[in-house]
C-alpha cells in the first residue's frame, strides 16, 4: 500500500508533465489545474503559496452549525488562512456557478453539495481542479485497499475520489426526525408521524427537484414502511428546500414535524425535540466536495480540503455525522453501527428522473 505523507510526493501543476507524475494518485492521469502556476510543487510548497493566498471562500448546501464549526476548526490549525462558507440550496447553488462558469470566472474555491449527476455533467468541461492533498489521496488508498468503512462487515464505500480525482466523497451525513415540543410535548416515534392524521397539512419533506438524495431517501423509507410514499401524500406535506427553513419552520410552529433532517439543523433550536428511527438504522448520505478550476484561491483550497479528509478535519467536521475515513472515526454522534449508507453511485439518471416525478406526483404537485 502507498503511504502518502506529507513530503512525499512531488505535483506537477505544469499541463505538459501532470499525466506522468500525477498517473498513480488515485484514479488515473488526471489534466493539471489551470490555475496553478507553472513547474513543480511539493506539498510544503503548495502549503506556502496557500498562507501567501490568505483565504477561501467554500459555497455549501450543508447549514449554518456545520459550516461554523468547520470555519472555527480550520482557522484554529491554520491561522493565517481566513475561510469563509456561503450556504445556498441545489437550486440556487447549481445556477450561480453555471453562470460563472459561463464567463469564465469563479467567486468559488470550494463547492460542498450532494449531486454527483451535477459534476457528472461539467467535469469534462474542465470545471474542476484535481485534488491532490496528501491526506485525501491517502485516505482513498485505504478504502481502496480493503479497509472500507463497513456497517455489519458489509462494504458501504469503495472509493473516496471520483471522476479523476474531481470529486471527493468528504462525510457521511445521517438524517433523522424532528418534531415541535409545543405542540407534540410527548415524543412521537417516527412511526407517528405518518400512519396517523395527527401531522396532516404540518410536516415538513424536502423537494425531491432540488437533489437526488431527497428522493433516494424518501425511497429507501418506503422500502422500510412500503406504505409512507402513500401516505405523505394523504398528509399533504409542506415542502422545503434548505434544512435551516425546516428548522426555522418547527421553531415558529409553523410546522409540527419535519420526517428527514439532521442533528446539526436543529441544533439549539427552541421548542425542538429531534431523534432517529429505532427500528432500523439511521440512513446516511454522501457529501461530495469538490475544488473549482477557476477559483482565485486554489492553492488554499487544495490544503483545505487535504485538512478536511484529515483524521483531524473529519473529527471536526462528522460531529453528529459519520466519517468516511476507515482510520479515524471522528466524534460521530452515531457508531457505524447505528448508521446504513445508501450510496448514490448506485443511483441511475433514468431511475431518479422516473422516482422524482412519482414523488412529486404523491405530493400533489
Amino acid at each position: 500500500m502507498a503511504y502518502w505523507g506529507a513530503k512525499s510526493l512531488t505535483y506537477v501543476v505544469g499541463v505538459g508533465m501532470a499525466a506522468v507524475l500525477l498517473a498513480g494518485c488515485g484514479s488515473g492521469s488526471i489534466a493539471a489545474p489551470q490555475n496553478f502556476e507553472a513547474g513543480l510543487k511539493t506539498w510544503d510548497e503548495v502549503l506556502e503559496a496557500a498562507n501567501s493566498e490568505g483565504q477561501l471562500t467554500v459555497w455549501t448546501v450543508q447549514n449554518a452549525a456545520v459550516n461554523k464549526n468547520l470555519k472555527e476548526a480550520f482557522e484554529k490549525e491554520f491561522p493565517e488562512i481566513d475561510i469563509d462558507f456561503a450556504q445556498y440550496t441545489p437550486a440556487d447553488l447549481f445556477p450561480k456557478v453555471e453562470a460563472e462558469q459561463g464567463i469564465g470566472a469563479s467567486s468559488a474555491d470550494v463547492l460542498v453539495q450532494t449531486d454527483r449527476f451535477w459534476h457528472a455533467q461539467h467535469y469534462n468541461e474542465g470545471w474542476f481542479n484535481p485534488i491532490i492533498g496528501p491526506e485525501v489521496l491517502k485516505a482513498d488508498e485505504l478504502v481502496r485497499n480493503g479497509s472500507e468503512p463497513t456497517v455489519d462487515g458489509v462494504t458501504i464505500s469503495n472509493q473516496l475520489l471520483y471522476e479523476n480525482n474531481t470529486r471527493a466523497l468528504s462525510l457521511y451525513s445521517p438524517w433523522g426526525y424532528a418534531w415541535n415540543t409545543s405542540t407534540t410535548p410527548s415524543k412521537p416515534t417516527f412511526e407517528d408521524l405518518f400512519q396517523t392524521d395527527t401531522f396532516h397539512g404540518a410536516i415538513g419533506v424536502f423537494d425531491p427537484d432540488t437533489s437526488p438524495i431527497n428522493v433516494e431517501f424518501i425511497n429507501k423509507l418506503n422500502e422500510r414502511y412500503p406504505s409512507l410514499i402513500s401516505r405523505l401524500g394523504d398528509l399533504d406535506p409542506v415542502i422545503f428546500t434548505l434544512g435551516g427553513a425546516v428548522s426555522g419552520a418547527l421553531a415558529a410552529g409553523d410546522i409540527d414535524a419535519a420526517l428527514g433532517i439532521s442533528q446539526t439543523a436543529v441544533a439549539g433550536k427552541p421548542n425542538v425535540g429531534f431523534a432517529y428511527d429505532t427500528n432500523f438504522p439511521a440512513l446516511a448520505t454522501p457529501v461530495y466536495a469538490e475544488l473549482l478550476a477557476k477559483s482565485p484561491h486554489p492553492n488554499a483550497a487544495q490544503v483545505f480540503l487535504n485538512w478536511a479528509l484529515s483524521v483531524d478535519g473529519q473529527k471536526a467536521w462528522s460531529r453528529d455525522a459519520g466519517s468516511v475515513r476507515p482510520d479515524g472515526a471522528g466524534a460521530n454522534a452515531l457508531s457505524s453501527r447505528d448508521i446504513e449508507i445508501f450510496e448514490s453511485e448506485g443511483l441511475n439518471e433514468a431511475g431518479l428522473v422516473e422516482d422524482r416525478a412519482m414523488l412529486n406526483k404523491a405530493y400533489g404537485r
